[in-house]
């Protein structure tokens, strides 16, 4: 099983940047970077941002090849990109174990890389997963909305774990052990079997069920209704012809509901 070494900071630029400094310095697998704030964070086609005191910042290192047999390397490479997918699964179950059991219908996981909660019809995003990656190394970043920022006003977009708390205890330090607690039995389950194995837990949260998305890949944009995810984690899309296409990456945009 994978163990921990946890840098906790108190502020930091971003902890996926720490990481990644930290893959070219040699650090072995499990060392992870905890921040209380990022100043610097940033995601796909250059967005960035800033995350304030009352979430869960974390990015992990991860050597998968370190892991498997030679002759096992090149089927674990090519499952990699299923490895966000998973992580989202991790996440979804490690706030499950802090939050009362009926949580968990409201918890989603959104392909390719959020963690979403659904209430009365709507989605609020709890939680980002980035992954990144070195030819020796991977940096999986995780960002969960724990408690709502000090006087901040409330994002209509966002969700907390703390809106789902009803009497629970929810802090931002047992957010963690719970969610990396889960990461760890889902990482060692994801190096020993195909990702076909997730495919069940994956449809009982799936965020997307019946909906029509657009999915948009670098400047072109697919629509489709969401017929769900394949055994190489691709979403699949039926479209107007009835023909169904894969998806291997991209940023996926609820239309309507069906």
């Amino acid at each position: 099983m994978i163990a921990f070494d946890i840098h906790a900071r108190d502020q930091v630029a971003s902890t996926n940047s720490c990481i990644k400094e930290l893959i070219a310095e040699g650090a072995p697998e499990g060392t992870v970077v905890m921040a209380k704030e990022q100043v610097g964070g940033y995601g796909r086609r250059g967005h960035a941002w800033v995350s304030p005191e009352g979430g869960l910042y974390l990015s992990i290192l991860v050597r998968p090849r370190e892991r498997v047999a030679t002759e096992d390397a090149a089927a674990l490479m090519a499952k990699v990109p299923t490895l966000s997918l998973v992580t989202g699964l991790a996440v979804r179950q490690g706030l499950c174990r802090m939050l009362p059991e009926q949580a968990a219908e409201q918890i989603k996981v959104k392909w390719p890389n959020d963690v979403m909660v659904l209430r009365d019809g709507v989605l609020a995003k709890l939680c980002g997963i980035s992954l990144e990656g070195t030819p020796d190394a991977l940096c999986l970043g995780v960002g969960v909305n724990v408690l709502p920022p000090e006087g901040a006003e409330r994002d209509d977009r966002c969700a907390y774990a703390l809106d789902l708390a009803e009497g629970a205890e929810v802090t931002v330090s047992r957010a963690a052990h719970c969610v990396l607690g889960s990461f760890a039995e889902h990482y060692e389950a994801w190096l020993a079997q195909p990702f076909s194995s997730f495919l069940g837990g994956f449809e009982e949260a799936n965020a997307l069920a019946g909906c029509v998305v657009a999915v948009r890949e670098g400047s072109e944009v697919t629509e489709g209704s969401f017929a769900g995810v394949d055994e190489r984690g691709r979403m699949l899309l039926r479209q107007h012809d009835g023909g169904i296409r894969a998806i291997v990456s991209g940023e996926a945009h609820i239309e309507r509901f069906a």
